[in-house]
């Protein structure tokens, strides 16, 4: 029987943790490698609307990007991890599946790892129950990163992301991309521009346009972000503190930074095309609560 443990530790700040009480390394690894990830993401991410994060495991990842972010997706197709997602995932403003990513709709089965690093699990050969959704389904307004970390499946979910990501040019950080994904990518117009972690390294990868055009400019350091999402009433109040860095405006010294600029109320977040029962999220924010 796999039992849950509480662990007190912090990790950029944020704890406790319901987590598997026999893994070790799929709690240690991204909580030592997010902050360096983090900062990478950031730095190339203007506008800090909304993030998709797959390969949730245990709901680290979505909810420490949910301190940066307006709004998280997140999809982790393992029953256990899942469980555990739920329990470290309590804002409303992440937005939790049990489900894969992939190229194509369909089912899917799970493939254990070992115990001590349920980050290992993966998409089996197998068929399964599991469903796997494409991004390219889903209809987001405003998405500003995609952050994958999904064991070798990365390659499947660009390829059910294209029209989305060709749409929206998010900031990319994807775990150990195989050849034939950089091949895809440099097809998409996007630029390996940094590298962190090991044992695999995450890549971060931006629009060559972005990069051209604003090569010295870049997104002030981490902020939190705060509000109040309900996907019931599909409501935010965000007071963000979020500050980011519009072209033109980096002093030859450094970055200038503004204050957030989410002019339009009522923005709609996301709709899953296909879902009779949808999903939906409508923002504004208050940037004169910032000081």
């Amino acid at each position: 029987m796999t039992l849950i443990k509480i662990r007190d530790e912090k990790v950029c700040g944020v704890g406790p943790w319901a987590w598997p009480e026999k893994d070790y390394k799929g709690f240690q690894c991204p909580a030592d490698e997010f902050p360096e990830l983090r900062d990478l993401v950031l730095g190339r991410t203007p506008e800090r609307h909304m993030i998709v994060q797959a390969g949730g495991c245990c709901g680290m990842y979505p909810r420490l990007w949910a301190e940066y972010f307006e709004v998280v997706y997140t999809f982790e197709p393992d029953h256990f991890n899942f469980f555990c997602l739920v329990a470290n995932c309590t804002s409303e403003r992440i937005i939790k599946m049990q489900a894969a990513l992939g190229e194509k709709p369909g089912l899917c089965a799970v493939e254990k790892g070992p115990d001590f690093n349920v980050g290992m699990h993966r998409i089996a050969k197998t068929p399964g129950n599991v469903p796997i959704l494409r991004l390219d389904d889903f209809i987001f307004e405003r998405l500003s990163a995609i952050q994958l970390d999904c064991e070798g499946y990365e390659d499947r979910i660009i390829l059910g992301a294209r029209e989305t990501i060709n749409r929206h040019r998010p900031t990319l950080a994807i775990e150990d991309p195989c050849e034939t994904l950089r091949v895809t990518l440099d097809e998409m117009g996007y630029k390996e521009v940094a590298q962190c972690g090991s044992a695999p390294p995450d890549f971060i990868f931006v629009p060559s346009e972005r990069e051209t055009r604003s090569a010295r400019v870049r997104a002030s350091p981490a902020v939190p972000v705060t509000s109040t999402f309900s996907p019931l009433t599909g409501t935010a109040a965000i007071p963000s503190s979020v500050r980011i860095v519009v072209p033109g405006e980096a002093s030859e010294h450094g970055v200038a930074s503004n204050r957030n600029r989410y002019t339009t109320p009522g923005c709609k977040n996301a709709v899953y095309r296909p879902a009779l029962s949808v999903i939906m999220g409508f923002a504004f924010a208050v940037p004169e609560l910032v000081v």
